[in-house]
């Protein structure tokens, strides 16, 4: 009779104090086929991962194709410009002014064009060239007229005394104004408080 009474310590499952912790000794039944079931999933996850990952680029390289050139050389006139601010406020105005020219030869896009020499534009200005700011502003506007560069016209403009020319490209600038972003309402209470100022 003494042989068919099991002792709480043995007890597969057993909790209770006097456990002499041998519950853990033997390994659940269905350990082994989580650990499986998890190993699997895992698997199966890096597996997807993987195949998400060298598919997604070919993909792209279909619809990139086309603009690879555009992309590298935007991002070489980015760098020109960043690099020529950099060296402007370090005080060196001549290589700023030599990075964005060199540069501007290598671009191959109007819109990198059109940004390093309304860089070149801001630099004039900032050393109160504003005839030659006007200049590259007109020339960056021959590109394709948009509210930078109207608004790169209508302050050297207004600078150099010519307000019906200033006032003229203000407002043509509050035309270009993009509709769809967050600053609008500031840029264009901004644009208006020019107007004004140019009609006293």
């Amino acid at each position: 009779m003494g042989a068919q009474t099991k002792t709480p310590a043995i007890e597969a499952g057993s909790t209770g104090e006097g456990s002499l912790g041998l519950e853990n000794a033997r390994p659940p039944r269905n350990r082994g086929k989580r650990l499986n079931l998890i190993l699997g999933i895992i698997t199966a996850i890096v597996v997807i991962v993987a195949l998400v990952v060298t598919l997604w680029p070919h993909d792209n390289k279909k619809n990139a194709g086309s603009n690879k050139a555009t992309n590298s050389s935007a991002t070489e006139a980015d760098k020109a410009v960043l690099n020529a601010i950099a060296q402007s406020h370090a005080g060196n105005d001549d290589a700023a002014t030599l990075t964005l020219q060199n540069s501007l030869k290598r671009a191959k896009t109007p819109e990198d064009k059109q940004a390093i020499i309304l860089q070149l534009c801001n630099m004039a200005y900032d050393k109160s060239d504003y005839n030659g700011s006007l200049q590259y502003a007109k020339q960056a506007d021959t590109i394709k007229p948009i509210a930078a560069t109207s608004y790169a016209i209508a302050r050297a403009s207004e600078m150099l005394g010519d307000k019906a020319t200033a006032l003229k490209y203000y407002k043509i600038e509050l035309g270009q104004l993009e509709k769809d972003v967050s600053t609008y309402q500031t840029d264009k209470q901004e644009v208006e408080t020019n107007i004004q100022r140019v009609q006293q």
